[in-house]
Parts: C-alpha cells; structure tokens; sequence
C-alpha cells in the first residue's frame, strides 16, 4: 500500500509541474503519502512480531508517531477541507446562507478534529512506552473507543450520509447532459463520500473489538497497523488515483488548447484559400463539404476579433462594442470576395500544404451557435470560449458567419447541391438551418445581454429551438463570465431571473420583422402544441440557468462586466431569412437599415 501510494504520488508531483489543482487538495495527499513513508518501519518491523512495544526502538516510535500524525490529519484534509466543502459547494450553489453556514461547520470540525490528533496521538503513542500492562490495556481501550470508533467510526457517517443523499438527488435533477467538468466534480465527491463511509463501517467495529476483547488488545497495536491505517491508506491511494486522472485530463485538455491565430496569418490563409478557389472557374459544390459539416474552433473567431481590432486603427469601433453583423461586412465578406465563398471553405483552401494543423482548427461541428447579429462579436467568442472551458475540450462550433456563404446563402454544398436548382430558396435555408442542429446535436444560446435576452423572444430563435426539441437536441445557456456572477446573484436571491427571462419564451407572442415568418414557424410549432413546446423551452431554460451557479469559476478572476448598450436584437435565422427572400445582394445602406448600426 505504501508503495502505491507513493509511486502515484509522485505521478501526481510531476503532473503539478504543469498544471494547478487545489492548494488543500495537493497538500492532504502530499501530506498522507508522506506520512505512509514515516508509518512504513514499524509495519515491517511488526509483521514478524505482531506484540512488539514502542518503547523497544525509539527511533521507530518517532518516525511512526509522526507518520501517523500526519495520515489522520491528511485525512481529516481530505474528508471535511477538500470532499466536505466540495459537497457542501455543489449542494448550496443557490442557497448562499447555508453554504456559507455549511462551509463554517465543516472548515471549523476539520480544524478541530486535526488539533485533536495532534494532541491525541501526539501524547497516546509516547505515553504507551512508559505505562505498565494494566495502564496500558485501559488506555489502548479508551483510544479505540474515543479515536477510532468514536471519531472516525460513528461521528461522520450521519453527515457523509447526508450529503451523499443530496448530491444524488442533485445530480437526478440535471439535465443527462453536463459539462465534462461538472460531471468529473460530481463523480470525484461522491466517490469520496462513499469511500468514507466504507470506512466508517471499518473504523467503528475496529475500535470496539480491541476496546472488549484481551485477546484482541494485546495485538491493538498490529490492528491499529494493519487494519486502521491500511483503510485510511486505500482510502487516500482510490481518491490519489482520482485525483491523478482528473489532473491528466486537465493536462490533455491543456495540450490541445490552441492559441489564435495571428491576424496577418489569418489573413494570409483566407486570402491564399480564396485566390486558389477563384482559380476554379466552376467552383465544385457536388466535392466540397456541406455547410453543415463546417466547424471551426474558437480560437479562429478570436483571431477575427484581433483582425479587426487591428483594422480599427482609427479607434471607432472599440472590441467590446463591435458587432457581428459589422464583423462580417468589414471583414468576412471583403477577404472572401475573389472566390465568393465562406470564411470556412477560404480557411480550408488555405491550409492545402498544412493538413497537419488543419483539424486543430477546422473539423466536422461539435455545438451549433444560435446567437444575435446585432450583439457584440467579442462576447460571443467569449462565450464559446467558456464552452470550452465547461465542457473540457475544444469544441468545433457551427458559426454561420463563418460556416456559411455570406455572398450566396443558397450556396449549401454537399453531393446533392445539383439537384436543389429548382428547389425554393427559403426551403433550402430551413433545411441547412436543420442540418446544422442534427450534426451536433446541441445548441449553444448566446444570450447577450443576460438580463434582457431577447432572443427569447424572437419567433427564428425559438424555431431553433423548436428543431432542437424535435431533434433531441441538447440546448445550452451561454453567458459571459462576467455575467454568470451576475447569474448566480439572481438566482441566489430566488427564482425572479428565471421567470423573468421565462415569462418571455412564448410563441404566440414572439416576434420577426417578417409577419409571414412569425406565422409560418407559429403553425409548425401549433402541429405539436404551443404548451408543450413552452413547456419545453422553460424546462431546459430552468435547468441550464442553473448549471451556471455549478459551472461558473469564482468572481475574483472573472472580468469586471462590460456595459452594454441597448441594441436591436436580430437573429441569426432571422438575417438569414431576409437573405434568402432577397433577389439581390443586400447593399451596406440596405444592411444598416436591417440592424440598426
């Protein structure tokens, strides 16, 4: 066990030299194997006499007194500092009174219990050298019944119990699909509270049969060897091992993070991509990849973003005020002019002669983005990028301002694009707009701002919706991570945000520039109910706005909230609506009126 314990740890020192876990977590498992080491002698020493007394070497009753000082306290770390807390935070994430109560309690008994074994142990081993035979069996029967069965035996089953009950009831509440990260938080506390109670049930009938039994007593100090401390050592080497794997995930998901490319770069690949499609005098729709299957990884939108900040030399537009749909005018469209084409298809021309990067950036959609044209481009990359960060992984978004024609919206690609000619060209945007959710099969909302998410309220978003709830999709909440504070200050103070933002998801009252489109998606959705459908959206609405409170990382190193501006709120559906109807390409005066710039 010793050797276990110490050939993970050191996995688990060298995976620190890379990546940051929990100060508490990293110093109770450094702390326990380390006192497994100091433990190790006398173990060996009492395999081959089991009644040997501390007194007979000082220098391992010194190294053993420390060592097992150090195993209770590491863990006591473990159980109230690091699977308590992580316990309490997930159980209380909405109920700030009781978590901060909660947190109290179980900082104070972890301290508490720790001071105790410092004093308890620090006295208890020592004084066993020097007590005579009597004194000695009475006090190996006082320390079993109060320290082994008493604190660690009967005292914490009834709140690990607890709290175990209620993070099962947690995680039944949540939608099946969570974030890699929550999930990992989960599986990691209750895999720990359930190991403590096994523990308990060893601790608590240990303690008893020594206390009771002469012939158990005289070998108290073999049990206590052999039976105590090899529990709390699996116990320490199963939660080690966690540990260790959720440290190589977070290492792995380090690794494949890639960096955004540099603006010129970015500009040289479109370019390049563009120019050697413009050579194609008939560009091949029936050979190139449907627009559906376009996915580009976030870091592509952040180096737009620094295109554009660098474009904007002036200072006019500042980042955190520049909108998608101007992104897409000033910068999307001029680059892909020469060939007429997507930002995607431009990108994947231009990486032909480096097809080893290639999937590190563009790759068949992961997570499909619904978001507002009018909305800040900077926050939606930000909300992607927080995609990321839940999920654990670089997703491949479908973003129609790069997946798409914006030059030709009708221009969908694909080995059936021939025979779509005749085909009505607004019958063809629904059924990319389709494609693009069946792919993935998840749906990222955009929500900007978040305390006035119109989109709720914008009859295309909620037809995307309506998709994604024929399609079985799975629909997620995106907010910045400065608002995801905000968030969690709502919906600590109760349920006034979710209705708030609820009470606007209606389809008979929602709206579109359009009327033909409002009434055109009220009768799709009308085939299958407008109560069942509005009951649908609240539900998953309901359940993700509180995954927020779970998922979001803490204030202090989130950015200060940027304010926002009121802004028309368009959809991305719906300017592809009004692109599809159009017989001509829309003029920059014609775009203006459209979005209000």
């Amino acid at each position: 066990m010793v050797v276990l314990n110490v050939g993970v740890g050191a996995i688990y020192a060298v995976c620190l030299l890379w990546v940051s876990r929990p100060l508490v977590r990293v110093m109770s498992f450094l702390l326990g194997v380390l006192g497994f080491v100091l433990s190790a002698p006398q173990a060996v020493v009492r395999i081959n006499n089991p009644t040997i007394l501390p007194s007979q070497d000082i220098l391992l009753l010194t190294s053993f007194v420390l060592g097992d000082v150090m195993n209770h306290i590491a863990l006591l770390m473990i159980i109230y500092w690091d699977i308590c807390r992580e316990s309490v935070m997930l159980i209380f994430a909405l109920d700030p009174v009781k978590k901060a109560r909660s947190l109290r309690l179980s900082f104070g008994a972890g301290f508490g219990f720790m001071l105790s074994q410092v004093v308890v142990l620090g006295t208890f081993l020592p004084l066993m050298a020097v007590l005579e035979d009597m004194s000695r069996a009475l006090a190996i029967k006082i320390f079993y019944i109060g320290q082994v069965s008493f604190i660690f035996g009967c005292m914490p089953p009834v709140a690990f119990g607890l709290l175990a009950r209620n993070l099962h009831k947690l995680w039944a509440q949540l939608p099946p699909d969570l974030p890699r990260r929550l999930v990992h938080r989960l599986r990691y506390t209750q895999l720990g509270l359930y190991l403590l109670l096994l523990v308990c049930t060893v601790y608590a009938p240990s303690g008893l049969l020594p206390a009771f039994i002469p012939e158990l007593n005289r070998l108290a100090g073999f049990i206590y060897t052999y039976v105590i401390m090899l529990a709390a050592g699996f116990v320490v080497l199963i939660l080690l091992v966690g540990e260790v794997t959720l440290t190589l995930k977070q290492l792995r998901s380090n690794a494949r993070q890639t960096q955004p490319l540099a603006a010129e770069q970015m500009v040289k690949i479109v370019k390049a991509g563009a120019e050697s499609l413009r050579c194609l005098e008939d560009r091949p729709h029936g050979v190139q990849t449907p627009v559906w299957h376009r996915g580009l990884e976030h870091s592509i939108m952040q180096g737009f973003l620094q295109l554009a900040a660098e474009a904007d030399e002036d200072g006019k537009i500042a980042d955190e005020f520049l909108k998608t749909s101007e992104l897409c005018q000033t910068h999307v469209k001029p680059l892909t002019a020469a060939a007429r084409c997507s930002a995607w298809e431009a990108l994947n021309a231009g990486w032909s002669s480096h097809r080893h990067h290639l999937s590190w950036h563009l790759n068949t959609p992961t997570v499909m983005v619904s978001h507002c044209w009018a909305s800040p481009f900077q926050d939606v990359v930000k909300i992607m990028r927080r995609y990321d960060e839940n999920t654990n992984k670089s997703n491949f978004f479908f973003f129609d301002v790069f997946s798409m024609n914006q030059h030709d919206l009708s221009d969908l690609s694909g080995p059936d694009s021939r025979d779509r000619s005749g085909q009505d060209m607004y019958d063809v945007m629904l059924e990319a707009l389709t494609n693009s959710i069946r792919t993935p099969r998840r749906v990222l909302l955009a929500l900007t701002p978040h305390h006035e998410p119109q989109l709720l309220s914008r009859s295309w978003c909620l037809y995307e919706i309506y998709i994604a709830q024929k399609l079985k999709a799975e629909v997620s909440c995106g907010f910045v991570p400065a608002a995801e504070q905000q968030v969690i200050q709502s919906l600590q103070q109760g349920d006034a945000l979710i209705e708030h933002m609820l009470n606007k998801v209606d389809a008979e009252k929602s709206q579109a520039t359009v009327e033909s489109d409002r009434l055109m998606i009220l009768e799709l959705i009308q085939k299958d109910g407008v109560s069942n459908f509005n009951q649908f959206v609240r539900e998953k609405f309901a359940a993700s706005l509180r995954l927020v409170a779970l998922t979001t990382v803490p204030s202090d190193v989130v950015e200060e909230a940027v304010v926002l501006p009121d802004r028309t709120v368009v959809t991305r559906s719906h300017f592809l609506g009004i692109l599809a109807r159009s017989k001509s390409e829309l003029t920059d005066r014609d775009f203006e009126e459209i979005f209000q710039i």
